[in-house]
């Protein structure tokens, strides 16, 4: 994921274009967070995430819970951009408090353009306390909303995680989230939703048993 100014309007398309240079990028970032929905929806932003869609690229956006619908209008307004919201949207956590998070992310979810990486829970959660007594049931809800087949697995290393006990516990913590989920299901998460947005190239004997070809 790389970085891209698209509050530039148009003039972003010099960026993408030495981006696009790069085989490995597939999607850029500026970050949304703690800016306001003025900033979000300026003319100026939606004209550099209309330069990143026609470059064939993904949006990813980092906001806070609170920004749910600055986004989901955002979404709206550039239908073409593949966006990835990052985090789950950054929910309290640590409070557990998921009511106003829960009708932001219904209505993000209504906007077919949006696929969320489930990550980052580590930095919202109180680190006083186990992670996934916490993290469960936001994670639940996010896969309730937008579906195995719109979410990804994310694990924000070494941002959140600092150590290899830390990845264990977070993806032993989605794992339970998935508990009853077909086959299918987890490897959306685990892989092919990734995979599809970005456009990754998988090699044939990593490939999911009902991806490989004759």
């Amino acid at each position: 994921m790389a970085f891209a100014p698209i509050s530039r309007g148009d003039g972003v398309a010099e960026d993408l274009d030495q981006l696009l240079e790069r085989p490995l990028v597939r999607g850029v970032r500026q970050l949304f967070q703690d800016r306001d929905e003025s900033f979000i929806l300026h003319p100026d932003t939606l004209e550099g995430a209309r330069q990143v869609a026609g470059a064939g690229l993904v949006f990813d956006a980092c906001i806070r819970s609170g920004q749910l619908a600055a986004l989901a209008e955002f979404a709206r307004r550039v239908p073409g951009l593949p966006i990835v919201l990052d985090h789950m949207g950054k929910p309290p956590i640590a409070t557990g408090e998921l009511t106003a998070w829960r009708s932001g992310m219904r209505e993000l979810a209504g906007c077919d353009n949006v696929v969320v990486k489930i990550s980052g829970a580590g930095a919202e959660a109180d680190p006083n306390r186990a992670l996934a007594p916490q993290a469960l049931p936001f994670i639940q809800e996010t896969l309730n909303l937008f579906g195995a087949e719109r979410c990804m697995f994310g694990s924000d290393f070494p941002v959140s995680l600092t150590g290899p006990d830390g990845y264990l516990d977070w993806t032993t913590t989605v794992e339970h989230a998935m508990a009853g989920a077909s086959e299918g299901e987890r490897s959306n998460v685990a892989q092919e939703t990734a995979v599809r947005v970005y456009r990754l190239e998988v090699p044939a004997e990593q490939a999911s048993p009902h991806e490989e070809k004759d």
